[in-house]
């Protein structure tokens, strides 16, 4: 079973579709996992950083912020210690030791 079809299974408006209980709990399991894997923790590759920069429209200011990207989907988000979670994919993150 694809992700999609396990998708497909889990929306509640096609739900009538599947008439397999084996079908629906395979689709479960999938979702479990999914769910799983973004709330543990993943470590941020720190060693492959990127300069990004952007403007700070309060400031009228062009900042640069080093960037990193996300252990899950591989998308480049800002280092910062404070953010928890990657904004594009939910993935939890791990930035390593708290004091550093």
């Amino acid at each position: 079973m694809t992700n999609e079809e396990a998708i497909g299974i889990l929306n509640t408006k096609r739900r009538e579709d599947f008439y397999t209980e084996k079908t629906v709990n395979e689709a479960c399991k999938i979702g479990i996992k999914a769910i799983k894997q973004a709330m543990i923790p993943q470590k941020v590759d720190l060693t492959e950083t990127y300069t990004v920069k952007a403007l700070d429209v309060e400031l009228n200011k062009v900042l640069t912020y080093p960037s990193a990207p996300c252990p899950n989907c591989k998308q480049w988000i800002i280092v910062n210690k404070s953010i928890n979670f990657c904004q594009r994919c939910g993935q939890k993150l791990d930035w390593g030791e708290k004091n550093a």
